[in-house]
Parts: structure tokens; C-alpha cells; sequence
């Protein structure tokens, strides 16, 4: 039967190559280690070394070996991680969102709803929300695309319309007063908030163009000697869909 801990040290022993420095690493001693060596070929059933009188190394076999047992150690702290994440959510209702502004909506309505449980959230990478929901590590997640997929039940939530805020003197200005196209933007003079928390000090004191939604809550002193005109075109505006294993969770 292979054992975890045995594995490990012969993975080791393959990125240290020699005995006495995987020891000296695992703080164990050389016998100990040359124990193991003897115990994985046991454990196998075929030899995994060409040994020299002060000197083994592996033969194809072994090497062989070393590439299953780290994907056998990988697969285990995966199961760690999993089991103990659904764990987790038992007890903690987890909300993952692929924005910000759409988690802010959706949590007053979700502390209402579940007042039993502590709820905790976070902003993540859309795949990383997805799998997530796969894998019942959290709840209820927020994408910017409909899922129809087996065990994952999934409603459109909101929209969101994206407007450019403009100083007064701003050259796009000059050239209308209504809309701008998304692809006519100049992304490149845009400027974004550096850290969670610091959108309205940076907008207010930057003499830039800055994105706003119809859904931003943010005090009007940003707005202050500014235009605001809504953007048109492809990428003017996001749907965002809740997903959830549970249906009762996003119905």
C-alpha cells in the first residue's frame, strides 16, 4: 500500500538527487530515507534504482514512478482542499462574484434571506466562480454569461450600462454631447483604481476620464465639473446570471 508521507520523500529524493541532501531537506536522517527508498520498491513490486556502492539513481521505471506519485500527491491535497472547502460551505453561505458591483446588489438581499448563516464573499476570475459552483465550494456565484449545464441551475440577475465621466474640458467633449461609441475610446489615457476602496479619491483627483455604471453608488463630489455620457456599442453593457447548485439559493 503506498504510503503519503513515503511518497513525498521519494519525490524529493528526485529533485534532491542524493540521499544525504534529502535528508538534510526533510530533517530526517540518511537511514531513514534509504528506508523509504527500499519501502516504495516494495510497495511497487519492481525495482526503481540502479545502485553503486556509495550511489543509487533511477532507472526508467523509477522515474516513471516519481511522475505518478506526484500526480498522486496532487490529487490528494486536491481532496483535501475540497473536502474541506464543502465542509465550509455547510456551515459559511460563500458568494463569489465575477464584479463588484453586482455582488453589492445581490448581498443585502442574500443577508435578508439567510440571517442563520454567516455569509462571507469575494471577487474572483469568472472560471474560478464557475468552478466553484461545480464543485459546491461556495453557494452562489455571479458570471457575465448563462450557464446551462447539468447541477447547475442559473437566472439572469441584472444589467449594468457603462457611462464615461469626462472633465468639461475634455476633447471628446468637442465631439458630442450625448453618446460615445465603446470602440472610440482612448483606453489607453483611462485610469483605474489601484486597489479595492480607492475608486472615489482617485477619480475625484485625477483630471482623466474615468468608467462609471447606472449602477454606481459613489458620492457626486466625484462628478463635480464633469460630463457624464453613456457609452454605446459592444461592451456598453453586461448581463450578469447568479448560478448555484441549489435552486433555492438564486430563485
Amino acid at each position: 500500500m503506498l504510503n503519503l508521507d513515503e511518497l513525498k520523500q521519494f519525490v524529493t529524493f528526485a529533485e534532491m538527487g542524493t540521499l544525504s541532501k534529502t535528508a538534510d531537506v526533510l530533517h530526517v536522517s540518511q537511514p531513514t530515507i534509504t528506508r523509504t527508498m527500499q519501502s516504495m520498491e516494495e510497495d511497487f513490486g519492481v525495482s526503481l534504482f540502479n545502485r553503486s556502492k556509495n550511489r543509487i539513481e533511477f532507472n526508467d521505471t523509477g522515474r516513471l514512478a516519481v511522475e505518478y506519485s506526484r500526480k498522486i500527491i496532487a490529487a490528494a491535497d486536491d481532496a483535501l482542499k475540497m473536502v474541506r472547502s464543502y465542509d465550509s460551505s455547510l456551515r459559511v453561505f460563500k458568494v463569489k462574484s465575477c464584479a463588484a458591483s453586482a455582488l453589492s446588489l445581490l448581498l443585502p438581499s442574500l443577508v435578508q434571506k439567510f440571517s442563520d448563516r454567516p455569509i462571507s464573499s469575494e471577487i474572483s476570475p469568472e472560471e474560478l466562480v464557475v468552478d466553484s459552483v461545480r464543485h459546491n465550494i461556495c453557494s452562489v456565484g455571479i458570471i457575465t454569461k448563462s450557464m446551462d449545464e447539468d447541477g447547475v441551475f442559473c437566472r439572469e440577475f441584472m444589467t449594468e450600462k457603462l457611462y464615461i465621466c469626462l472633465p468639461k474640458e475634455h476633447e471628446l467633449i468637442k465631439e458630442t454631447t450625448q453618446s460615445l461609441s465603446y470602440e472610440r475610446l482612448p483606453r489607453t489615457t483611462l485610469r483605474f483604481p489601484k486597489k479595492a476602496g480607492s475608486f472615489e479619491k482617485e477619480a475625484k483627483d485625477s483630471p482623466l476620464p474615468f468608467f462609471v455604471t447606472d449602477r454606481n453608488t459613489n458620492s457626486d463630489a466625484i462628478f463635480k465639473g464633469r460630463i457624464t455620457l453613456p457609452v454605446t456599442g459592444e461592451g456598453s453593457e453586461i448581463t450578469y446570471y447568479l448560478i448555484s447548485g441549489n435552486k433555492d439559493y438564486i430563485m
